[in-house]
């Protein structure tokens, strides 16, 4: 009887567990407020776009892009869905070229010219930022060179140097993402190249904001409220911190005291819009994941609202490389037309060189 009493209360914690799961975690139709913009996705293995509609996320339109690699080094990096257009940075693995900044338009995919100064040294393009003005794209370097922030004009011309003290990549375990740009006004929120500083970046200056570790918290996530307060995580103890502009410290997101060092998931930021957060559940550890209590997929992407407190399930993130909550609103029509566009340039085989 004894047995039978565990086995019992056993099940009854495994059924609230999944009932618990299925309020928490959920697929389909959006249940709050309706959300703004549309979501991005880059699958790399497919080679294709993926636009989702962010209050659906049954509704999405495919962009296949395989037919503009002109050659297997070749790839896609940091596309950006700004109006009617998707801008994107195109690159052949040769340190001795430079990136390409293209633009997939209606009327087909074009390049917008960028001259690049000869003494800029060995670049990896890492990421892309589209203003109403310019364009500035975040440079990596070899190890113990200086990682670059360039600014371009709108219409194309010189790559500029506007920084050269910025972090290209994580501070914490390559599982989980941390420390990328923000973009913010007229600039970009970022870490600086030893990880010791949040700073703000812009054409004319830059400005430090606040010391890194704050407060035991070494990785930038992105925005937690858009220009209000950013969200940082720390992997031992395992909590995230949600911080104002000033450094002032707001609320904590979450706290796993409870299982201290076993538990390792975190999220990563991808967007905030109408009181939701674009996240990607995660590890702080380069090897498994262990959630406690927190029972979702590893490399999930869904849509967290802080209204609600439930995550609406975009799909796995898994072969995914970009996402991006864009401000365009979700029209089908459009996609299809950019699609198509694609599908245009390629039966005319006027590829990228």
């Amino acid at each position: 009887m004894k047995r039978k009493g565990i086995c019992i209360l056993v099940l009854f914690v495994l059924v609230g567990c999944l009932l618990w799961y299925m309020w928490y975690f959920h697929t389909g139709e959006q249940d709050s407020h309706p959300y703004a913009g549309s979501i991005l996705l880059q699958d790399v293995a497919k080679k294709r776009f993926i636009i989702v509609n962010p209050n659906n996320s049954n509704e999405k339109v495919y962009i296949d892009y395989s037919c503009i690699i002109s050659t297997p080094s070749a790839y896609i990096q940091s596309p950006c869905l700004v109006g009617q257009s998707i801008y994107f940075l195109y690159t052949i693995e040769d340190i001795e070229k430079r990136p390409k900044l293209m633009k997939l338009t209606q009327d087909g995919v074009e390049e917008i010219s960028v001259s690049w100064d000869a003494d800029i040294g060995t670049i990896y393009p890492v990421s892309l930022y589209v203003y109403e003005d310019k364009f500035l794209v975040l440079l990596g370097a070899p190890y113990g060179e200086d990682n670059k922030i360039v600014s371009i004009p709108k219409n194309g011309g010189m790559a500029d140097v506007i920084c050269k003290d910025v972090r290209a990549y994580n501070k914490g375990h390559i599982e989980q993402i941390d420390s990328s740009p923000i973009p913010y006004k007229d600039g970009l929120i970022c870490v600086n190249q030893a990880g010791s500083k949040i700073k703000f970046v812009n054409n004319e200056y830059e400005e430090d904001m606040f010391d890194l570790p704050y407060k035991g918290l070494n990785w930038l996530k992105g925005w937690y409220d858009q220009d209000e307060s950013l969200l940082f995580w720390s992997e031992s103890p395992n909590y995230s911190q949600v911080v104002a502009l000033d450094g002032t410290p707001l609320n904590t997101l979450h706290s796993y005291w409870m299982w201290g060092g076993l538990n390792t998931s975190c999220w990563d930021l991808f967007g905030t819009k109408d009181n939701a957060l674009l996240i990607e559940l995660v590890s702080t550890k380069d090897y498994f994941v262990f959630t406690g209590f927190g029972i979702l997929n590893f490399h999930e992407i869904g849509i967290y609202d802080k209204t609600t407190e439930r995550i609406m399930k975009i799909g796995d993130g898994r072969g995914i490389q970009h996402i991006e909550w864009s401000d365009t609103p979700y029209d089908p029509v459009l996609f299809e037309r950019l699609s198509h566009a694609i599908d245009h340039r390629c039966f005319s085989d006027q590829l990228i060189k």
